[in-house]
C-alpha cells in the first residue's frame, strides 16, 4: 500500500484483489458451462448463486468481492507527512485518526507508543 500511494495515488485505485479475480473466474465458469451445453434443447442450468451471482430484488447481479475493500480495511496504514497541526493533514481531511506512521504532531490514540 505504501509503495502504491507513494506518488499521491489514492488507495481506492489499488488493483483488484485475488478475491475479485476468483469471483470473476466463478462467473466465467458459469457462462462457459451454459455455452458448452448450448446445443441441447433442455439445459440443466445450475443456480447462479453458486457462481458469484446474487439475487437482489428478483434480478441477478454480480458478486464482485466477498471480502472488505482494501481501501477501507487498510485505513490503519494511512499516514500523513505534514509537520503542523491535525487540522490540515491528510488524515483529518479524510476523517481518519492519525496513525503511528504519521509524522505530524497530532495527539495519537492512547494505544500508540
Amino acid at each position: 500500500m505504501e509503495l502504491f500511494c507513494k506518488n499521491n495515488r489514492a488507495m481506492v485505485k489499488l488493483p483488484p484483489t485475488q478475491d475479485a479475480l476468483l469471483q470473476h473466474v466463478h462467473r466465467s465458469i458459469f457462462q462457459a458451462g451454459i455455452w458448452s451445453t448450448s446445443e441441447h434443447s433442455q439445459q440443466a442450468v445450475p443456480s447462479p448463486d453458486r457462481f458469484s451471482w446474487k439475487n437482489e430484488g428478483g434480478t441477478w447481479v454480480p458478486k464482485w468481492i466477498t471480502i472488505p475493500e482494501v481501501s477501507k480495511t487498510c485505513s490503519e496504514l494511512t499516514k500523513c507527512t505534514c509537520k503542523g497541526s491535525c487540522t490540515r493533514c491528510k488524515c483529518a481531511k479524510a476523517y481518519l485518526a492519525c496513525t503511528p506512521l504519521c509524522r505530524c504532531k497530532c495527539v495519537k490514540s492512547a494505544s500508540d507508543p
